[in-house]
């Protein structure tokens, strides 16, 4: 039997991330905007880790919140080169 999702909260966007050595998505890791709100959710990537440095968990807010903010991959990566600089 396929595992069973279980509906947390309405999103205006979500996005899976990727199995390290696949290109399908992990139900368990994920980030996305909820609907109606300026709040994000986090579940299982680096910035929910307690062993993640914080200017790693700054950097991937502000990235999750760039793509919110541009829904451009472009715009992404110029934020994504601003916290690599």
């Amino acid at each position: 039997m396929p595992p069973l999702l279980e509906h947390e909260v309405h999103y205006d966007w979500i996005a899976f991330v990727r199995f390290r050595d696949s290109d399908t998505g992990a139900f368990t890791k994920y980030f996305g905007k909820v609907a109606g709100e300026d709040k994000y959710k986090h579940r299982g990537i680096e910035c929910r880790q307690r062993s993640s440095p914080s200017y790693i968990d700054d950097a991937q807010k502000a990235l999750i919140r760039a793509v919110d903010a541009y829904r451009d991959p472009e715009a992404v990566c110029e934020e994504l080169q601003s916290w690599v600089d």
